[in-house]
């Protein structure tokens, strides 16, 4: 045990050179105060407790002065450390007047003194100097009486002391977090019923939401985009053959009109050229009934036969004159026989150019004519050919020319349809859900009843804590078709409503809870 040196003789300052150890904050302060009597004393500074306590188990020092006035913990535990130094000295205390009497309970402290320090207060205490003011000494006379009031009270061991200051920094603690806790309470009841009340007044809010790949909206108009651009495709496609059918069929037409052309031109010789063999055969008929008529009329005319019968009874013409002439007769008779017959050759080769000639025309009237063939006359074998001829060619140039119809009436409708489906895709494509496929898009969720304060162009007000410290966060956009079903902010129950798109100016809004529309809901 360390005999404690309740206070040390005051000596000259000649004969008295203590050694100090100072351990605290305020070494400048203390510096101050001692510097007149540096010199006749050494004082060492430590500012932390593990150093001072090496420190003066390396050194013996005649004073030790701990400042209390920060109230260091640490310090304070430090004082009954002391005890074990091993050696005799006086322990100081500097600290507040309200622990004063704390400080003497501890049997290692030798005296305590009160902030703020005087130079004569502390040359007293470290026995340098006895010459004090009459101020002075009233004011020490006061302190120590207050001390010696003080030290009458029983002292206790430093573990009671350190038991009391950790109760009471319990206690204070205890008390303040709960005073906390009360007031985190109150305040959460009080916010939660505002926010009942707000939820079943208000029609002025919306859940922010993000759309972006992957939402279901999204996926779904992708899924329609993607359909339109596989129909676009297909229609350009159909386009294209539908192009090239026509561009074909307008190749075949002219290919079957020119066939059609040269048909026309080759019944039109063939008409021309039996036409004229009838008119020769006309011609032959009528030379032919001439000269049948001249042997008709030598035949059934008497007299000549008459007139030779006399002739041959007068003994004018002899025997061989009479059966020369009667031979001549009879010539007469067989000539006119061929002749006969070469007029039936020529009639009937007639009748035959005539049916011929009705065929042409009626060829040639169908080759000049649309529709199904039909009213053409029987022909003869030489002219089947050019028949089949002509009426391919024909068929070729109606099924051309009908094709080419086709196709350009297919065409345009496939170019309406293209038109209809780039219409289509860029509606998508400008769309608040188009738009959100590739980037993000921030949307409000408004349930029914709150339609009415999120028209298009209203303001919005974006809270940071749902209702106060609020501030404008953009305007309402367009509305989305279609309904929504989602789930309450507060209430947590399933709702109905729609999709606004949001042009926020204040990103961070959309990841807040909810939303205000036209004005903030506590006005401010």
């Amino acid at each position: 045990m360390v005999k404690i040196i309740p206070k040390l003789p005051l000596q000259p300052e000649a004969a008295y050179n203590p050694k100090i150890l100072y351990l605290g904050q305020n070494a400048d302060e203390i510096c101050d105060l001692v510097s007149p009597h540096i010199g006749t004393m050494s004082i060492d500074y430590v500012q932390n407790v593990q150093d001072a306590l090496l420190h003066a188990r390396r050194v013996q020092f005649d004073l030790i002065i701990v400042d209390q006035c920060d109230d260091s913990l640490a310090s304070r535990l430090v004082l009954p450390l002391f005890s074990d130094l091993g050696y005799e000295f006086k322990l100081i205390v500097i600290s507040t007047l309200n622990d004063v009497g704390a400080y003497l309970k501890i049997p290692a402290v030798a005296r305590v003194l009160t902030a703020p320090l005087r130079a004569s207060q502390l040359s007293k205490a470290l026995g340098l100097d006895a010459t004090k003011t009459r101020h002075d000494k009233i004011k020490l006379a006061e302190e120590d009486k207050k001390i010696a009031e003080v030290a009458k009270a029983p002292r206790r061991s430093p573990l009671v002391f350190i038991s009391n200051i950790g109760m009471q920094l319990v206690s204070t603690a205890y008390k303040r977090l709960a005073f906390i806790l009360l007031g985190i309470l109150f305040l959460s009841f009080t916010f939660y019923g505002v926010m009942i009340g707000f939820f079943l007044m208000s029609s002025s809010w919306a859940a922010p939401q993000t759309l972006m790949r992957g939402h279901v909206l999204v996926d779904r108009v992708e899924k329609d985009l993607g359909d339109l651009r596989l129909g676009l495709n297909m229609n350009t496609q159909r386009l294209g053959e539908a192009k090239q059918r026509a561009e074909d069929a307008s190749r075949a037409g002219t290919e079957a009109e020119i066939l059609v052309k040269f048909s026309e031109d080759t019944v039109s010789k063939e008409i021309v050229s039996r036409a004229r063999q009838v008119k020769v055969i006309n011609q032959n008929i009528t030379r032919t009934e001439k000269v049948r008529k001249g042997f008709l009329k030598q035949l059934n005319d008497s007299g000549l036969k008459s007139e030779l019968n006399s002739l041959y009874e007068k003994r004018l013409i002899d025997r061989r004159a009479y059966t020369s002439t009667t031979l001549g007769l009879l010539e007469t008779g067989q000539r006119m026989a061929g002749i006969d017959s070469d007029l039936d050759i020529l009639v009937s080769d007639k009748a035959q150019l005539i049916t011929q000639l009705q065929m042409l025309h009626s060829l040639k009237s169908q080759l000049g004519q649309d529709g199904p063939v039909s009213g053409i006359t029987a022909a003869s074998a030489d002219l089947l050919l050019l028949t089949k001829q002509a009426l391919d060619a024909r068929e070729a140039r109606d099924v051309a020319r009908k094709e080419f119809e086709v196709s350009n009436k297919t065409r345009q409708t496939l170019l309406n349809s293209e038109k209809v489906l780039q219409t289509q895709i860029a509606t998508f494509e400008a769309s608040t859900l188009g738009r959100a496929i590739n980037t993000r898009v921030d949307v409000l969720f408004v349930p029914y009843g709150n339609e009415d304060k999120f028209k298009p162009g209203s303001p919005l007000y974006s809270c940071r804590f749902t209702m106060v410290w609020c501030s404008k966060a953009g305007t309402v956009g367009q509305i989305l078709p279609g309904e929504i079903a989602s789930v309450h902010p507060f209430f947590g129950k399933p709702i109905r409503g729609f999709f606004v798109e949001a042009n926020l100016i204040d990103k961070q809004a959309a990841t807040r809870e909810i939303i205000h529309a036209q004005r903030p809901p506590l006005f401010f």
